[in-house]
């Protein structure tokens, strides 16, 4: 693995497309997953490349050349790496404005799109208002920034209030070398992409589960005010259809405020007490 990410960083260095492509292949052939070859291969190289750059070793124009590689390859990753299941949900990936540092939000990009996300991936420098209206537009429900200047704190912190004011505000995440300096209230903060990954699709099923657990319980209450109207309708008292039901009349007051979850069964019972099809108890006019 070492020597594969040396050998990738070599490549990069040396404007050498085709090896670091072949290298990307050769890491899945070793059984490597996407993450690992993102966060063992990949990103130790450009952290090289990055400390060469700092150190005055390359010039702009050659640590362009390998971030155009390392972009490169992360297109060769995604395109040989099998997607899961669509998660029929929208996430945004950006970086704020004056963040030109992408690479990292490419990367989650991607692993979000092969976890089953629907990704929009909109890359550097982008203007908050416009992000703002853009995750509106597209109903997101994930957000995730990139944060590598500390300088763009200010502009982060009243684009996630403007963004919690939406009227159906999305899951934040947040990542990038400056995104560990302090706490902000997102629900995921990390730069370690497996974990970030994992976490939103955890948050997500979560959320789905609320809205499936609302709309059972709606339904229950909507059935139960038809069955009130109902029974008032043909002139019963709760105790008299439940009577002729052969229920509890505690129950089936439990049934018409939505409390109760009742059988096919029971429901059958009802109608036929009610001289009604099953059909009017259960869906709407």
């Amino acid at each position: 693995m070492n020597a594969l990410h040396i050998r990738f960083e070599e490549a990069l260095l040396a404007g050498d497309e085709a090896e670091a492509l072949r290298l990307i292949d050769q890491a899945l052939e070793e059984n490597l997953t996407p993450v690992d070859v993102m966060q063992r291969v990949i990103a130790p190289a450009l952290v090289a490349v990055g400390n060469l750059w700092a150190e005055g070793r390359l010039n702009v124009a050659q640590e362009h050349l390998a971030s155009r590689l390392a972009l490169r390859s992360l297109e060769q990753l995604r395109s040989r790496s099998r997607r899961r299941e669509t998660l029929g949900a929208r996430a945004i990936v950006a970086c704020l404005p004056g963040e030109q540092h992408e690479i990292g939000a490419r990367m989650l990009a991607d692993l979000l799109f092969l976890d089953g996300w629907d990704v929009d991936f909109l890359g550097a420098n982008v203007p908050a208002e416009d992000l703002v209206l853009f995750v509106r537009s597209r109903q997101a429900r994930l957000l995730a920034l990139s944060l590598s200047n500390v300088d763009s704190e200010p502009l982060l912190e009243a684009l996630l209030e403007k963004v919690k004011e939406l009227p159906q505000p999305p899951l934040l995440a947040l990542g990038g070398a400056a995104s560990m300096g302090k706490r902000w209230p997102v629900q995921v903060q990390s730069n370690d992409l497996r974990y970030a990954v994992h976490r939103l699709r955890e948050l997500l099923e979560q959320e789905l589960e609320a809205v499936e657990k609302q709309s059972e319980q709606d339904f229950y209450q909507n059935m139960g005010r038809r069955l009130s109207m109902l029974r008032k309708e043909r002139g019963f008292s709760q105790a008299e259809l439940a009577q002729a039901a052969d229920l509890d009349r505690t129950y089936l007051s439990g049934v018409e405020r939505g409390k109760q979850n009742p059988s096919v069964g029971v429901l059958l019972r009802l109608s036929s007490a009610l001289g009604v099809s099953l059909q009017h108890i259960l869906l709407p006019d």
